[in-house]
């Protein structure tokens, strides 16, 4: 039986409970856009997926650590992406190289994508959620992007 997956981190001897357990269930699933529609439909059935050392569709180098408790951040577990048609954006004009102002920058998943895909690039992340912030630098200091991502973070909160 052969498999249309080929990425490192699955075999094709994988069970289908080992898929499950691992997040990867719909990684299987091609064409991208289909998968995105079929794991919209059943996250909900999956509450306990693993939510670290999440590898990405686009970039298997990239590893992140996410909230199972977010649906975003569960469309990149079950999917290995956020937003195809943003994701893919990002990509091509990342590889060209440039400056990204990344306001609202979460757990850094644009932030991380942007970086990577050119070592020229810089990335200014903004995260105005204290609960986002240390995810955010965990993330990014993960994947080695210190030196190309500057956290502009707000590390404080303004108590009335």
């Amino acid at each position: 039986m052969s498999w249309p997956y080929n990425r490192s981190d699955t075999t094709t001897t994988d069970t289908l409970e080992q898929l499950k357990q691992r997040h990867m269930l719909t990684r299987i699933i091609y064409p991208l856009f289909i998968r995105e529609k079929v794991s919209w439909r059943i996250h909900k059935l999956y509450p306990n997926v693993n939510d670290k050392n999440i590898s990405l569709e686009f970039n298997n180098d990239l590893k992140f650590d996410l909230s199972k408790n977010d649906v975003g951040h569960k469309s990149i577990i079950f999917n290995g992406f956020y937003e195809l048609r943003q994701s893919k954006t990002f990509i091509k004009l990342g590889s060209k190289g440039g400056v990204l102002v990344d306001v609202g920058a979460n757990y850094g998943y644009f932030s991380c994508l942007w970086a990577s895909q050119n070592k020229k690039n810089k990335v200014y992340a903004f995260e105005a959620s204290p609960l986002n912030v240390e995810p955010l630098r965990n993330n990014v200091s993960k994947n080695t992007l210190e030196d190309q991502i500057k956290d502009m973070s707000m590390t404080t909160q303004c108590l009335s």
